[in-house]
Parts: C-alpha cells; sequence; structure tokens
C-alpha cells in the first residue's frame, strides 16, 4: 500500500517537471541571452527608392503553393525553434502588402514562377547603359522657327525672332526671299495682335523686297488684310456718331486706296472702295452742316475744302459742297465782321486788325462762290468797321493807321455815295494831320544831314495821298496836303 503511494507521488513529481519543463521550454529564448550590457539596437535603414521601372511594375500575383511545398513547409516550420513574441499575420487578401514583411511563397517563389516586369521604352537608336548627355537638336532656320512659332499661336515671339532675324549682320542676313517670307510672317503676327498698321507696313516691306515673281502673293496678302480692316471698321461705323463715324471712313478709304494702288484691277477692292466712299461722303455732309449750326465755321470750311479737293467726289456731291462752301464762308466773314465791329465798339482796336484782315483773306477766297447780296452785305458790314476802325484811330492821334483803316473803308463803300461820304472826309483830316506830323520830322532829319532818308519819308507821304485819289477821295479836300508835300521836295532839292 505504501509502496502504491509512493509510486503515485513520484509520478506525480514527475509529470509535474515535464509540465514545467515544457512550459519553459515555450517561455525561454532560444538563443543564448548576453549578460553583458545591451548595445543599442542601429537605426532602422530607410527603404532605397524604388526606380521608375519598379514603380511601374505591377505587384505580382500570389502563387497557391503545391502540397509538396506546404508539407515541406510544415515541417520546416515544426523543427524551427519557437521565438518569444508575436508572429507577424499574413498580408490580408487584397489589402497592401507591409513593406517589411515578406511572405515565404513569395521567397520561396522560383524565378520562372515571377511575373515578368515591364521595361521603358528607349527612345530609338538610345542604349539604356548609355549615360552620356542626349545631342541638342539640330537648329531650324529663321523661317522655320517663326513658322512654328506661328502655328503655335505665339505671335509675339514671331515678331520678336523675325526681327532679329531681319536685322542680322551681312553675313547672318537672310535672302531677299527669305527676307521677304519673314516680313510676310511679321505682317500676319502683327494682324492677329491687332495691329494692323504695323502689319501693313511689315507686308510692304515683303513686296519691297521678295524677287519680282513672288510679289504678288504678298500683294494679295495685303490687299486681304485691307479688305479685313475696311469691313471691320464698316462693321464698327454702326450707330456711332457723325465725327467718329466719318474718322472711321476716312481711315478706312486710305487703307483701300492703299490695297488698289498694289492691285488695280481687282474688283472686290473697287467695289469695297465704292461702298466706302459713298458712306464717306455721307458722313462729311452731315458734319459739316452740325459744325454750321454750332458756328463752328472754321472746322466746317476745313472739312469743305479737303473734300472739293478730292478729284473722286461726285459731281453731284459736288455741287452740294459748293453750296455747302458758300454758306461757311458767308456766315464765318459775317462772324468776323461783327466781332470786328463790337471790338470797335469796345475799344479793342488791337484785335481789330487781325480780325479784320482774316476777314477780308476769306472774302477773297471765296471769289464768285458767293451770292451778290452776300457779298454785299459782308462788305457793308467791312465798310462800317473800317470807318469806325479809322475814326478811333484819328481821335488817338494814330494818323498813319487811321489812313489805312479809311482807305480799306473807301475800298468797301462801292459806288454808294452816301457811304463814302463819311470815310473820306475823315480820310482828308487823317491826311493833313499825318503831314503836318511828318513835316517838322522830316526837316530835322535834313538839317541833321540826312537828306536821303528825309527825300524817303516825303515820297511815302506822296503815295498815301496818292492812294486816297484812288480810292475816291476829292482832289480839293487834299489839296492842301498835296501843296505840303511839294514844299518839302523842294526844300530837299
Amino acid at each position: 500500500m505504501l509502496i502504491d503511494v509512493v509510486l503515485v507521488l513520484a509520478g506525480t513529481l514527475i509529470a509535474s517537471g515535464l509540465i514545467l519543463f515544457s512550459v519553459l521550454e515555450l517561455l525561454w529564448p532560444t538563443r543564448e541571452v548576453d549578460s553583458r550590457r545591451p548595445r543599442p539596437r542601429p537605426a532602422a535603414r530607410p527603404a532605397p527608392p524604388r526606380s521608375i521601372t519598379q514603380l511601374a511594375a505591377p505587384e505580382p500575383a500570389g502563387r497557391a503553393p503545391d502540397v509538396a511545398d506546404e508539407s515541406r513547409g510544415g515541417e520546416a516550420a515544426s523543427e524551427m525553434p519557437r521565438r518569444a513574441g508575436p508572429v507577424p499575420s499574413r498580408r490580408p487578401r487584397g489589402g497592401a502588402r507591409p513593406s517589411t514583411v515578406v511572405s515565404p511563397d513569395a521567397v520561396s517563389r522560383r524565378p520562372s514562377d515571377a511575373v515578368p516586369t515591364p521595361q521603358l521604352e528607349l527612345p530609338s537608336g538610345a542604349d539604356a547603359g548609355d549615360a552620356g548627355p542626349t545631342p541638342p537638336p539640330a537648329r531650324l532656320p529663321p523661317f522655320e522657327q517663326c513658322q512654328a512659332l506661328f502655328e503655335g499661336g505665339r505671335f509675339v515671339d514671331v515678331v520678336t525672332q523675325a526681327t532679329a532675324a531681319l536685322a542680322a549682320g551681312d553675313e547672318a542676313a537672310p535672302s531677299p526671299r527669305e527676307q521677304a517670307a519673314l516680313w510676310n510672317l511679321v505682317g500676319r503676327a502683327r494682324e492677329r495682335l491687332g495691329d494692323h498698321e504695323a502689319a501693313r507696313t511689315a507686308l510692304e516691306r515683303a513686296i519691297d523686297v521678295a524677287p519680282q515673281a513672288e510679289r504678288e502673293t504678298f500683294r494679295v496678302q495685303l490687299a486681304s488684310l485691307a479688305l479685313s480692316v475696311a469691313s471691320d471698321i464698316l462693321t464698327r461705323c454702326r450707330g456711332l456718331p457723325d465725327e467718329r463715324r466719318l474718322a472711321l471712313l476716312r481711315e478706312a478709304r486710305t487703307w483701300l486706296e492703299r490695297a488698289q494702288n498694289e492691285r488695280p484691277g481687282d474688283e472686290g477692292i473697287a467695289a469695297a472702295r465704292e461702298a466706302v466712299n459713298t458712306g464717306y461722303w455721307s458722313a462729311s455732309e452731315s458734319v459739316i452742316r452740325g459744325l454750321v449750326r454750332r458756328q463752328e465755321f472754321a472746322a466746317a470750311r476745313g472739312l469743305l475744302v479737303e473734300a472739293r479737293a478730292d478729284p473722286g467726289l461726285p459731281a453731284a456731291t459736288r455741287e452740294a459742297f459748293d453750296e455747302l462752301h458758300a454758306e461757311v464762308l458767308g456766315s464765318e466773314i459775317g462772324q468776323l465782321t461783327a466781332a470786328a465791329i463790337r471790338d470797335t465798339q469796345q475799344g479793342r482796336e488791337w484785335e481789330v486788325a487781325s480780325t479784320l484782315d482774316q476777314a477780308e483773306s476769306l472774302l477773297t477766297e471765296s471769289g464768285d462762290a458767293l451770292h451778290p447780296d452776300r457779298y454785299q452785305e459782308i462788305a457793308r458790314r467791312l465798310w462800317l468797321a473800317y470807318t469806325k476802325t479809322g475814326m478811333r484811330r484819328l481821335e488817338a492821334g494814330e494818323h498813319e493807321d487811321a489812313v489805312k483803316a479809311l482807305l480799306r473803308a473807301l475800298t468797301y463803300a462801292g459806288d454808294d455815295e452816301s457811304r463814302r461820304q463819311e470815310p473820306g472826309a475823315l480820310l482828308a483830316d487823317a491826311l493833313q494831320r499825318l503831314v503836318e506830323d511828318r513835316a517838322a520830322v522830316i526837316r530835322e532829319v535834313a538839317e541833321m544831314g540826312n537828306r536821303e532818308s528825309a527825300r524817303v519819308q516825303v515820297e511815302k507821304l506822296g503815295v498815301l495821298v496818292e492812294s486816297a485819289l484812288q480810292a475816291g477821295v476829292p482832289t480839293d479836300t487834299v489839296e492842301d496836303v498835296r501843296a505840303t508835300i511839294r514844299a518839302l521836295t523842294a526844300e530837299l532839292g
């Protein structure tokens, strides 16, 4: 009985020892633990960057291991000593694979089972292992460069590079044919940029430098530009004020005239010119009449002079413009004479002379354009203005200026004796006073020994008296003046 108890107790101890040993085997590390001071673990190195080829390669699909591989893997796993710590889990199906864990089946996969990695296509003639620099592409001629820029819509660059090529020295200068092509590109680029004047200039340069046989091409280009600009102008003219419309139509006429000079027989240009001219003359008449209504006679007269000198002015329009010209002249002269009379009455004689000179110049310009009644009205105003001016100059003691003004008054008095009487009497009085003043001065000059200068002054007085007689002043009213002049002449010998 005691023996049985001892055996049971011994078996229990042995079993407990085996269990304890097994537990210790499971918990204890599989390699020796260094009792010395543990060395610090080196910092984890960053994974080397993946190449472009690796980034482009797809992830290899996992292959299901066969039965033999699985059994071998199981045996190897059972023979391997277990380590303490958590066991890394497998990558979830369809999830991202951790970069630090490699699956066993991927390691054991044979090269024949691996998915081939696609390679980047290299340019033809290039070697994947060639590390040398790629030679630069051949430089294109200036025209081809500018043509490529133009097709790419880089119009500013076209102008810059083409201008630089055209300004090159003698050795690098392009041929006349290339110059014409470059100027043509500059013109087309300028047109796209909206600078039509610069485009026209460039196309004209292309025509000038191009060989004779190729100039027609650029003439067509210039004509096309002119028609395009004229068409745009006609579109913009709609609904604009007359003054702005006239300015735009004048610009269109200039464009079409230049184009027709390059292509005289072009029917499209001729038709466009006719349409633009019709609108231009109509706008001109509207603007001129508006200026007359606002009494801006100088501006209206300038437009009329320009229009009447145009050889392309239609006959019917010319007749209407002639009538407008006479109307404008009459109105402007009337305005000037009224201003002169007003200035005379207000004592502003320094402004009267220039105003009356301008009025007389316009009257001479009118010729036979003014109606006789209108001419007589203007002449009467001039007579009145000059008479009042002479009277005020006489009162101020400015005898010579009074004589000149009164002579002009007699010129516009005509045959009307009622008009001639007042300025004639004033003129005789002014001459008498002028001769009396000058006689004393002439004698002083002669006594000083300068008799030649004295004779010149006497001759000037004689000319004024003769002018008065020719203007119709009665001889008896200036007889005393003539006697004084004869006496001075005798004294001077």
